[in-house]
């Protein structure tokens, strides 16, 4: 059973020799940690000296929730990694107690081993070391992404039935807000942006705070335009210090992008 998701934590197996696609991962992958997507990322380089080195990986291993296998042809000869990591992976995955991923990092026979029947990455098998990647950061950020959408897939399977009524309602009222926001019908906007909210107990801070900027905006948007008519509105009377006084007013919301 995967652990809760608040918990996500990521293992990644590799060889030593492929050390420097291990650390470009970590730095991608902090994004995830960064918005608390992930609790921990951990490798076989965390094992304290003196320690079990073989029982603490053993054990890592069955506490992830992700594993991320960092393919090669060094990490398909190298017994550990295909006997006591990349074997239990794959076992793991099918018993459905984690999500395993292999990441292909340089050129090698992949289709032939164990794992090549699940979904690998980069997609069509590209490996991260190509010359065919536009920019070296390119296989990274899909990776990321990938990895992102599926935790979010973990976290939705582990919602509570209410919990789940709950944030298809926040989705909804969020979808529909953002094609308010997008045609500047900005009551209507707020509206669906505030029953967003309303909905929003089950979801992550970072999409809650996403949701109140786009709130703000649009109060901003309403009380910016509210001025705005009432000043030209007074002008147009040759009330001009009314006029003056709500432009005035209109400038304090005024949006930057406005």
């Amino acid at each position: 059973m995967i652990n809760t998701p608040e918990h996500i934590n990521i293992f990644i197996a590799y060889t030593s020799t492929d050390r420097s696609f291990l650390e470009e991962l970590k730095v991608h992958l902090s994004v995830l940690e960064r918005l608390g997507l992930v609790d921990k990322v951990w490798y076989n380089g965390l094992v304290e000296v003196g320690s079990d080195w073989e029982a603490t990986v053993h054990d890592a291993l069955h506490r992830s929730d992700i594993i991320l296998l960092l393919v090669s042809a060094d990490f398909i000869a190298s017994d550990f990694c295909y006997h006591q990591e990349m074997k239990q992976a794959v076992r793991l995955h099918e018993e459905g107690r984690v999500r395993t991923i292999p990441i292909i990092v340089r050129p090698c026979l992949w289709e032939r081993a164990p794992f090549a029947e699940l979904e690998v990455l980069p997609r069509n098998g590209l490996p991260i070391s190509s010359s065919d990647w536009a920019h070296a950061d390119e296989p990274y950020v899909q990776i990321t992404r990938t990895i992102e959408d599926i935790i979010l897939d973990l976290k939705q399977e582990d919602r509570p039935p209410d919990q789940q009524k709950r944030h298809l309602e926040f989705q909804r009222s969020q979808e529909e807000a953002e094609h308010y926001f997008a045609a500047g019908k900005w009551l209507e906007a707020q509206a669906k942006y505030q029953q967003a909210l309303h909905f929003a107990q089950s979801e992550s801070a970072v999409e809650v705070a996403a949701v109140e900027r786009r709130l703000e905006r649009c109060r901003n948007e309403i009380y910016f335009q509210r001025h705005l008519a009432r000043g030209e509105q007074a002008y147009r009377e040759e009330r001009f210090l009314d006029a003056r006084s709500a432009l005035a007013q209109a400038l304090v919301f005024k949006p930057e992008d406005s």
